[in-house]
Protein backbone atom coordinates (compact mmCIF):
# COMPACT_ATOMS: atom_id res chain seq x y z
CA UNK A 1 0.00 0.00 0.00
CA UNK A 2 1.41 3.43 -0.88
CA UNK A 3 -0.19 5.35 1.54
CA UNK A 4 -3.68 5.78 3.30
CA UNK A 5 -6.23 8.08 4.78
CA UNK A 6 -8.97 8.17 7.55
CA UNK A 7 -11.77 10.60 7.74
CA UNK A 8 -14.41 10.81 10.28
CA UNK A 9 -17.68 12.27 9.46
CA UNK A 10 -20.79 13.39 11.62
CA UNK A 11 -22.21 9.50 10.91
CA UNK A 12 -19.63 7.59 9.40
CA UNK A 13 -15.95 6.74 8.86
CA UNK A 14 -14.09 7.53 5.43
CA UNK A 15 -10.98 5.53 4.06
CA UNK A 16 -9.02 6.05 1.32
CA UNK A 17 -6.43 3.65 0.38
CA UNK A 18 -3.79 4.52 -2.67
CA UNK A 19 -2.03 1.21 -4.25
CA UNK A 20 0.85 1.49 -6.46
CA UNK A 21 1.94 -1.70 -8.70
CA UNK A 22 4.93 -1.78 -10.65
CA UNK A 23 6.86 -4.33 -12.48
CA UNK A 24 9.98 -5.62 -10.97
CA UNK A 25 12.28 -4.60 -13.96
CA UNK A 26 10.49 -1.25 -13.89
CA UNK A 27 8.79 -1.21 -17.16
CA UNK A 28 4.96 -0.42 -16.19
CA UNK A 29 3.89 1.22 -12.98
CA UNK A 30 0.06 2.19 -12.19
CA UNK A 31 -1.56 3.99 -9.01
CA UNK A 32 -4.86 2.76 -8.09
CA UNK A 33 -7.53 4.36 -5.39
CA UNK A 34 -9.74 2.41 -2.93
CA UNK A 35 -12.32 4.87 -0.95
CA UNK A 36 -15.45 3.76 1.19
CA UNK A 37 -17.23 4.95 4.17
CA UNK A 38 -18.85 3.24 6.76
CA UNK A 39 -21.41 3.86 9.81
CA UNK A 40 -20.58 0.67 11.22
CA UNK A 41 -16.63 0.34 12.10
CA UNK A 42 -13.08 1.88 11.21
CA UNK A 43 -12.14 -1.83 10.05
CA UNK A 44 -15.02 -2.07 7.69
CA UNK A 45 -14.30 1.49 6.56
CA UNK A 46 -10.58 0.29 5.65
CA UNK A 47 -11.67 -3.56 4.58
CA UNK A 48 -14.11 -2.40 1.99
CA UNK A 49 -11.58 0.80 0.78
CA UNK A 50 -9.09 -2.42 0.28
CA UNK A 51 -11.70 -4.47 -1.25
CA UNK A 52 -12.38 -1.83 -3.93
CA UNK A 53 -8.60 -0.85 -4.73
CA UNK A 54 -8.04 -4.74 -5.76
CA UNK A 55 -11.12 -4.92 -7.87
CA UNK A 56 -9.75 -1.62 -9.35
CA UNK A 57 -6.57 -3.40 -10.53
CA UNK A 58 -8.05 -6.74 -11.36
CA UNK A 59 -10.35 -4.94 -13.96
CA UNK A 60 -7.82 -2.72 -15.27
CA UNK A 61 -6.87 -4.20 -18.56
CA UNK A 62 -3.82 -2.41 -18.34
CA UNK A 63 -2.36 -4.34 -15.60
CA UNK A 64 -3.93 -7.34 -17.52
CA UNK A 65 -1.52 -6.34 -20.51
CA UNK A 66 1.34 -6.07 -18.12
CA UNK A 67 0.78 -9.42 -16.48
CA UNK A 68 0.58 -10.99 -19.92
CA UNK A 69 4.48 -8.99 -21.46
Amino acid sequence: MDSAALYWGFAAIRCIVWVRIEKKDGTWSKSYEGNNASRATLYRAVDGAVYKAVVAILQDKDFKNALSQ
